[in-house]
């Protein structure tokens, strides 16, 4: 998972190229209040090396987002929804796009306080069995989602990715989609 800044800066190089053309690096710094390149450059090459971006040589403005168009994932109150019974949608950029269908879910309560993760911070599932172990999994327990690593009860999913809902910066670029029309 992305730290805050990472995400932020993300989000901000997801939404230029979504709108214009991609940001250059003093672009990146100015918006998010940076005040040394070499701290936009490092978070670059930690989303190009996490497989979040691509770069184009050493062009200017040559970052793009990888694996092309995002993903459109419904938004449900509760993991034992369908996306059928969507509240919203948001597109997610990058996820898998094997088999695995994902939701969202906002974290209702503290219990992922444990793992880094706040009430109303936005949660992908992936539903489904963990690829990897050790992962943050959703299980049910008792009618109620747990965020555990235990993998021993019924899963509901895996954690996919998480977007910070508390963080102002964050939120600007992390809105979710309207159901209606889609955009």
């Amino acid at each position: 998972m992305l730290n805050d800044q990472a995400r932020a800066v993300y989000d901000y190089i997801r939404l230029r190229t979504e709108t214009d053309i991609p940001p250059s690096v003093r672009e990146i710094c100015a918006a998010l209040g940076m005040k040394s390149t070499s701290t936009a450059h490092r978070y670059i090459n930690l989303l190009v090396a996490d497989g979040y971006l691509e770069k184009s040589g050493n062009q200017n403005r040559g970052i793009r987002l990888a694996g092309g168009r995002p993903l459109r994932i419904p938004v449900v109150s509760r993991l034992d929804g369908t996306p059928e019974q969507a509240e919203s949608y948001v597109a997610f950029y990058p996820l898998p796009q094997g088999d695995t269908r994902y939701v969202a879910w906002r974290m209702p309560d503290e219990t992922g306080l444990a793992y880094g993760i706040q009430p109303g911070d936005l949660l992908v599932i992936g539903l489904g069995t963990p690829p990897a172990p050790d992962m943050l999994v959703v299980c049910a327990a008792e009618g109620e989602q747990v965020l555990t690593r235990d993998t021993t009860g019924y899963c509901v999913g895996f954690v996919a990715a998480v977007w910070r809902s508390m963080l102002p910066a964050q939120k600007i670029f992390s809105e979710p989609l309207d159901k209606a029309d889609g955009t």
